[in-house]
């Protein structure tokens, strides 16, 4: 027998957006400026995990079915919705040592396809939101890289994942070839008796250079009772121009183990 997962998301969300003054802040880069919508999507997923025997090798085919609708399209004279079949697979395998000083060090590099195999589109486009208001047609292929290294004695703990997407046969409105290195990572230790964390998630551009999203937190707990977190924000938007850059400060502090108190700016 063959094992077999099934997976389910549904998301529905209300979304406005607004557009500030301009010699402050430029219009969307879809030239369709401030909107209302409601959107409802769901994603059903099914999938056979295979081991093969090879070097610990793992092979997941998959098939999947998205539909997506909005109360409103572009045009704002009709809803608007998607249908989509989906299908690829993905082959990986994890690699691990231990150390005598106790770390361990796993990597797991993986390669997948995926590719729309039947879709159905009424009322297109719409205003763009996020990902989900983008088409999900094409051909892609996923080369990922996962690190982690454990030294459970200092209780110190990395994971780094670099991710790069290469895009074929996608519409006109969407970006070819490859896509930008996405690069995630956190950093969990302690300096002294006092733990501290490290978090990044960010999306590089190979082509221009530019990092099109960037988002970094640095947290500390000086006392048990007592957390300090920093971090650092920027983006880009879909025509390359900065959308803001941001530093954050927060701060959260146990009155008991009951009651807390934290704030932010």
């Amino acid at each position: 027998r063959l094992p077999l997962i099934y997976s389910s998301n549904t998301a529905l969300d209300h979304l406005a957006r607004f557009e500030g003054e301009l010699p402050y802040e430029p219009p969307f880069a879809d030239g369709l400026g401030e909107r209302d919508v409601t959107r409802l999507d769901t994603l059903q997923r099914l999938e056979t995990p295979l081991a093969l025997g090879i070097m610990g090798l793992r092979a997941t085919p998959f098939v999947a079915g998205r539909a997506t609708g909005w109360s409103d399209n572009a045009a704002e004279d009709d809803i608007a919705g998607r249908a989509v079949l989906l299908a690829g697979a993905e082959l990986a395998t994890t690699f691990w040592k231990m150390f005598a000083s106790g770390s361990r060090h796993a990597w797991t590099p993986s390669v997948a396809y995926r590719a729309d195999v039947l879709s159905s589109e009424s009322g297109l486009p719409v205003a763009q939101f996020d990902l989900r208001d983008v088409s999900v047609e094409g051909e892609f292929v996923d080369l990922a890289l996962r690190s982690r290294w454990e030294y459970r004695e200092l209780k110190s703990d990395l994971d780094i994942e670099l991710r790069e997407t290469y895009a074929n046969a996608v519409p006109s409105t969407a970006m070819e070839g490859w896509q930008p290195l996405v690069v995630r990572g956190t950093w969990l230790s302690s300096y002294y008796g006092m733990p501290f964390g490290v978090t990044h998630d960010g999306r590089y551009d190979g082509a221009t250079g530019d990092t099109d999203y960037s988002r970094t937190f640095f947290g500390w707990e000086p006392i048990p009772t007592l957390d300090l977190e920093t971090g650092y924000q920027t983006a880009r938007d879909l025509a390359g121009d900065r959308l803001y850059n941001a530093l954050s400060v927060g701060a959260r502090y146990a009155l008991s183990t009951k009651w807390e108190v934290d704030g932010d700016y």
